[in-house]
């Protein structure tokens, strides 16, 4: 198997959770840069681009340091395909 292969489902996922980043970033945290934003989860602003436009893979523990950013829980779902 490629390992650079993303499936569209990987992909979609990618980029529904860059939405909710930047959308919660823009509401949550509107006076707080990408450069700022990313020093709070150990990265720089280059990677929170990446991160809201789903170009970057992301770890379960990212996903959990951006979420205490926004004093939220993650909860993940797994569901049967319809």
């Amino acid at each position: 198997m490629n390992r650079n292969f993303k499936s569209v489902q990987t992909q979609n996922l990618l980029n529904d959770l860059g939405k909710v980043v930047k959308s919660l970033r823009d509401r949550l945290l509107p006076k707080i840069s990408n450069s700022a934003f990313g020093r709070s989860i150990g990265n720089d602003h280059s990677y929170v681009f990446k991160i809201e436009n789903g170009k970057t893979n992301l770890s379960v523990d990212k996903i959990c340091q951006i979420a205490d950013q926004f004093n939220m829980d993650v909860n993940i779902e797994l569901r049967k395909r319809e």
